[in-house]
């Protein structure tokens, strides 16, 4: 077949199907999904997309609208969407038409530049300009794309969390929410919900699911209050920060009491911890490595202390580090990587080269968080870091 023209696509594109059970379902026309143990290798396809997630649906979608007639989708999770699934499908994007009409705070002079200056704020430094310049100038382009191709309809436009070193004159309402996002059966939001399952198994907890809440504060408060009658801790992912969905620590604070919602760390600065009729209640990310990892470091250890255990941490090793670890803020890091004894017997530390909080397939091949203390402004590679090993169980000697 001919060369397929090249279509701009934002990371955080979404386009209809996105949620598709892995091997339920192909993409309008592609070959179906399948799981990795049922998937024959010899196909002969004219486009192979590697990923099942936002970005990835939407590059399939665009190679059958190119020409294409076969496109397979290789996703190795449980379902397809990616986080933009696991966050309800909510969308970025400057200068639209929605955000003008749907905009909760009216917004009728944002830019490509503005949004620009806010992801580069964000990324803290550890973000590619020139992706980042690509992103911001192609988003509004993409989601009509999405519209007028897809019939994908967009209900909410809010804005997102405040934090103290964005510049304010830079942030807008720029979160496109997809109509019937928040129905389980148009969205994913399967993938953190099963591995958080696990994680509270695993810790020694009996976990007992209530379902995707949307973002209504009478419905979680609904969900809080069944939660609480019949469990000894409560544990939400999602709606933890302060936009104007996130109704979390409200709830919990209209209830009880809340501890705290911030923490100095990255991936996960927003999380929420409060007491309700005596019982814990936590609020963790929507984004599944900051939810993971703040699960590591306030939840496990609080199940092992109310089944009595008396140690709480997992095990923890100094391991040299193969490059440069960077930080342009002073809160603490918790990096994704792996920990691995050299010939000379010594720990050699790699971090995942992509940190973001929203990405879960690092978190499959990591088996460490290396840590990098709040004052410590970055390390070189050769220098010694301590490594968090989440793959064994606390007690074990190294």
């Amino acid at each position: 077949m001919s060369a397929l023209k090249s279509v701009d696509l934002s990371r955080r594109s979404f386009v209809a199907g996105a949620a598709l059970a892995a091997g339920a379902a192909g993409v309008a026309g592609a070959v179906p999904l399948a799981r990795a143990d049922e998937v024959t290798w010899d196909g002969t396809y004219d486009v192979i997309v590697c990923g099942g997630g936002g970005s990835g649906l939407t590059a399939a979608y665009s190679a059958l609208e190119q020409g294409a007639e076969k496109v397979l989708v290789l996703e190795k999770g449980d379902a397809c969407g990616g986080t933009t699934a696991t966050a309800e499908g909510a969308v970025q994007a400057s200068g639209t038409t929605w955000q003008k009409e749907l905009g909760v705070n009216g917004v009728d002079d944002d830019s490509a530049d503005k949004h620009y200056a806010f992801w580069m704020q964000d990324g803290e430094g550890l973000v590619d300009p020139d992706l980042v310049r690509v992103m911001a100038d192609n988003a509004a382009d993409n989601l009509q794309w999405m519209a007028d191709s897809f019939g994908i309809t967009f209900s909410k436009v809010f804005g997102c969390y405040p934090a103290a070193y964005t510049d304010p004159a830079n942030m807008a309402d720029r979160i496109h929410l997809i109509t019937d996002a928040a129905d389980t059966t148009q969205t994913g939001g399967v993938v953190w919900t099963t591995n958080a399952e696990a994680a509270v198994r695993e810790a020694g907890g009996e976990p007992h699911l209530f379902g995707i809440v949307p973002d209504d504060r009478a419905a979680i408060k609904a969900v809080l209050d069944e939660a609480l009658a019949c469990c000894d801790m409560v544990i939400s992912a999602g709606g933890a920060s302060q936009g104007d969905f996130d109704f979390i620590q409200e709830v919990i604070s209209t209830q009880g009491q809340v501890v705290f919602s911030y923490l100095s760390l990255r991936p996960g600065k927003r999380q929420t911890f409060g007491i309700v009729e005596g019982k814990p209640v936590f609020g963790l990310s929507g984004n599944p490595a900051a939810a993971s990892v703040g699960f590591e470091l306030l939840i496990r250890p609080a199940l092992r202390k109310m089944q009595g255990y008396a140690d709480l941490s997992r095990p923890q090793v100094r391991a040299t580090l193969t490059s440069p670890i960077k930080k342009k803020e002073g809160r603490a890091f918790y990096n994704r990587g792996r920990v691995e004894r050299g010939e000379d017997g010594t720990w050699i530390a790699y971090e995942h080269g992509t940190q973001s909080s929203a990405l879960l397939g690092d978190l499959e091949r990591c088996n460490c968080l290396i840590v990098i203390d709040e004052d410590n402004m970055g390390m070189q590679a050769g220098e010694q870091a301590l490594c968090m090993r989440i793959d064994l169980p606390e007690g074990t000697q190294l």
